[in-house]
């Protein structure tokens, strides 16, 4: 970096004075001893820069710092008093507004907030996200539903379940049904019904403008399944699946005909003499692997690499059943996938 050479102060480095030699820090002359001097080798070079005496004033003195006094007032600048009045910015006095029929409002206490539910006017109700929980293995719940919504589930999902309800409640935008014999359980004939009521409640969600986020789960209640407002989606399609406990048997529940006509087939290319498929019903497709040496993660690695390259991506897991004593859930957890509909397919 270049030396400031306008400035005295930077023009070159300041140097101590030898010490005995009078100077600004020692102003008494020497006592009688030789002062220090520069060493032999360095005597052919210029002397070092030696400020004045101590009333030595250099070109451009430094400003002194400005102090501000509680007794005086500046006097405006020149180019101030010259200015006229109207161009100035004059601070105004301020004045609270007068109200012939105030009255003050009272004072609350902290612990007299009124807790905010979604059971207030609902003119003001515009909610942003929706939650949806499977309690127990009867039991449906949705929070933050609006009434238009509420009709449309209750004349579309209640008539889906032939054994009827034992209670339908609404305690403001919040709903609770609860169905009778079981329909979480997944067991006997009805449980095609049951499997059907979970595709429609995500396919209805996704056609109103609610997309799928997240599960979240609040202490011991059951997992509450977050919808976020989006745009309307008209080409989703879900369907179910559920492994077995040991993770080696994979059953479809009403996979898309894509799945279905091409799934196993790509299984067994990447799996060859290892994969068995099986049909219980119409409704049941199952992929059990045989092959001992195949791990169960290896084998839902590539479950799950080929329903993507099919356009189908994992959404999320449902665990339904009961909780044990050690906090574990008893029952299966379904999987749920979304994939789209051919513009030429959709209905």
């Amino acid at each position: 970096m270049q030396p400031y050479g306008n400035y005295p102060y930077y023009g070159q480095q300041y140097q101590h004075p030898p010490y005995g030699v009078p100077g600004p820090s020692n102003p008494y002359p020497p006592y009688g001893y030789a002062p220090y001097g520069p060493p032999p080798h360095q005597q052919d070079k210029e002397p070092p820069f030696i400020p004045q005496g101590p009333g030595f004033q250099p070109q451009t003195p430094r400003p002194k710092a400005h102090r501000r006094t509680a007794t005086t007032t500046a006097a405006p600048l020149k180019s101030a008093l010259k200015r006229p009045a109207n161009e100035g910015l004059n601070r105004q006095a301020t004045y609270p507004a007068a109200y012939p029929n105030h009255v003050p409002r009272p004072r609350l206490l902290s612990n007299n907030h009124k807790q905010y539910t979604s059971n207030h006017n609902p003119d003001d109700f515009r909610p942003l996200h929706m939650f949806m929980s499977f309690v127990g293995n009867n039991e449906l719940r949705i929070e933050n539903v609006m009434e238009p919504g509420l009709r449309e589930l209750r004349s579309t999902i209640l008539p889906m379940w032939t054994d009827g309800v034992d209670s339908d409640t609404q305690h403001g935008h919040d709903w609770t049904v609860k169905f009778r014999n079981n329909p979480w359980s997944f067991q006997g004939p009805q449980a095609p019904k049951a499997w059907a009521i979970i595709v429609q409640l995500f396919t209805l969600f996704a056609r109103r403008g609610f997309s799928f986020q997240t599960t979240m789960s609040f202490g011991n209640s059951a997992p509450r399944l977050v919808f976020e407002v989006t745009s309307e989606d008209r080409t989703s399609q879900f369907f179910l699946a559920y492994l077995s406990h040991g993770g080696k048997r994979l059953t479809f529940i009403k996979p898309p005909t894509l799945i279905d006509d091409t799934f196993c087939h790509h299984l067994k290319a990447v799996l060859p003499r290892k994969v068995d498929e099986e049909m219980p019903n119409e409704h049941l497709r199952v992929f059990a692997v045989r092959a001992p040496q195949v791990e169960p993660q290896f084998f839902l690695m590539h479950v799950l690499k080929i329903l993507t390259e099919l356009g189908f991506n994992l959404a999320t897991g449902l665990p339904f059943g009961r909780k044990g004593p050690f906090g574990l859930r008893t029952g299966r957890e379904l999987l749920v996938f979304r994939g789209s509909v051919p513009i030429d397919a959709k209905g």
